[in-house]
């Protein structure tokens, strides 16, 4: 597992502890958390290439729980209108 894979690991694992006291609604979505976040953190890395300061760690990992939310409330309103 190289650098990028590991930081990717890290931030989906920290931002998924904090889906415990916030947690998101995934029944009625054919979707996997795990790869939600996975796509996200890499998303927010390779668009920030600040993988490796670690002083951000911790920003990304909320900012990779919120843009999963994001996604996941942008899935639900899609499926609803049709």
């Amino acid at each position: 597992m190289n650098k990028l894979e590991k930081d990717i690991k890290m931030l989906v694992d920290l931002a998924l502890e904090s889906e415990s006291s916030d947690p998101i609604d995934w029944e009625e979505l054919n979707l996997d958390k795990r790869t939600a976040y996975e796509l996200m953190a890499r998303h927010l890395i390779e668009d920030f290439n600040i993988y490796d300061q670690e002083r951000f760690v911790l920003l990304l990992a909320v900012c990779v729980h919120l843009t999963v939310e994001n996604f996941v409330l942008n899935l639900k309103l899609r499926s609803e209108k049709g």
